[in-house]
């Protein structure tokens, strides 16, 4: 139980942490005025963009971390895929409680796949 505790601790920590460093560089962003908001009408969205006032290192940084805020989740979700339907396809004798727990994680991991898709 312990152990189950401190994984979803650290996992709770790292969510906590992301979340943290995207407001952290959006907002520092926002206060030195280096992004503003565009919005689109015609096709009922908005972004931000990055002024001419931003330095040249603020520009590649911030895109750099944009692209780590895009494909860090996705391959977090790939990976958490793979190890699953790994898992999932190793135990091919189970008993009866543990069939109810695979049937709730190939369920899981049928989501995952189509999230990915």
């Amino acid at each position: 139980s312990s152990g189950i505790n401190a994984e979803y601790g650290a996992i709770t920590l790292s969510v906590v942490s992301y979340i943290a460093v995207i407001l952290m560089i959006d907002c520092t962003a926002l206060a030195q005025g280096w992004l503003r908001g565009n919005r689109y009408p015609s096709f009922s969205y908005c972004t931000w963009i990055l002024t001419s006032e931003t330095p040249y290192w603020a520009k590649r940084l911030y895109e750099i971390l944009i692209q780590v805020e895009i494909i860090l989740p996705s391959v977090i979700v790939f990976f958490s895929f793979v190890a699953s339907s790994s898992s999932l396809l190793r135990n091919p004798r189970l008993s009866e409680s543990e069939m109810k727990r695979q049937r709730a994680s190939v369920t899981i991991t049928l989501f995952t796949a189509l999230f990915l898709l």
